[in-house]
């Protein structure tokens, strides 16, 4: 009894750590997100005190002083009720955990889709747009289409709208996971996570040259390697490149590939040539 005693006079004297005030429930709310992360359930003890209120958590951890005239809003926002049905209760505080971690994972989202909106940017990417643009000049335009790669050159708008929305589906709130896909995008470093792509970036523009179908992809792989070839839809004139050999272009199983990482204007221009020569 005398212990119980002592123990109602400590907490009698006990000061607050903050002063609840409905206008500023956000800096209240973060206290609690920081309890949160330790636990979901907590004691809480109310005391009457002459000022109002004073709401302790645990042992002491967080310590409230809730004005008499904001009692009401303070059990209403917190405990769901119009008043109090106990000096001491407990109370989880799942929900405030939950509203951090989601608050949290949609600034990293945003964070993710400007990286990916800068990488766009990157050197590797450049080239390989430059390499289509070329190919594209050479033969005479030619149209885009979908390629496996998280990020497609011929719809960048629409294929970083789509990567983040798996990425959400397939990681949520996994925080460690984005944070390891942006680290690497943003240093050029092999993709440490499953993106569902086989490549990191790519390109496919198909064209129709002299009544002959060419289709040229470039990807650059999650280890941020350019790769380059071009189908040519007729059997003559890839035997023709084959035989003749044309220096910076490779004949392997009916696709030419160059013999650097990538192709250049020139080639594309031998390869026009050829088309010519045969047909």
């Amino acid at each position: 009894m005398r212990e119980e005693f002592i123990d109602d006079i400590l907490e009698a004297t006990t000061s607050a750590d903050i002063v609840f005030l409905p206008s500023g429930f956000t800096t209240f709310q973060k206290k609690l997100e920081t309890l949160a992360r330790l636990k979901n359930k907590w004691q809480i003890k109310i005391l009457e005190r002459p000022e109002g209120y004073l709401v302790k958590f645990g042992d002491g951890e967080l310590v409230t002083l809730v004005e008499r005239g904001f009692f009401g809003e303070f059990c209403k926002r917190f405990l769901n009720s119009d008043k109090y049905v106990s000096p001491v209760m407990v109370v989880d505080l799942f929900q405030y955990l939950k509203e951090a971690i989601d608050r949290e994972m949609e600034s990293l989202y945003e964070e993710l889709e400007e990286v990916l909106e800068d990488i766009v940017e990157n050197s590797k990417i450049r080239d390989l747009e430059e390499d289509a643009r070329l190919f594209r000049l050479t033969f005479g335009g030619g149209i885009y289409q979908p390629v496996n790669a998280v990020i497609d050159l011929g719809r960048v708008p629409e294929s970083i709208r789509g990567l983040i929305a798996k990425v959400k589906e397939k990681y949520a709130d996994d925080r460690g996971a984005v944070e390891m896909l942006i680290d690497s995008l943003e240093k050029g470093r092999p993709i440490p996570v499953e993106l569902d792509r086989d490549n990191l970036a790519g390109v496919v523009v198909v064209v129709n040259y002299a009544g002959v179908r060419l289709i040229f992809e470039g990807v650059i792989t999650h280890s941020w390697q350019i790769l380059e070839n071009i189908y040519v839809d007729e059997r003559a004139v890839v035997d023709e490149l084959e035989e003749k050999g044309i220096a910076g272009v490779k004949v392997e199983g009916g696709k030419l590939y160059p013999t650097k990482e990538r192709f250049t204007i020139k080639d594309f221009q031998k390869i026009k040539d050829t088309i010519k020569d045969v047909l």
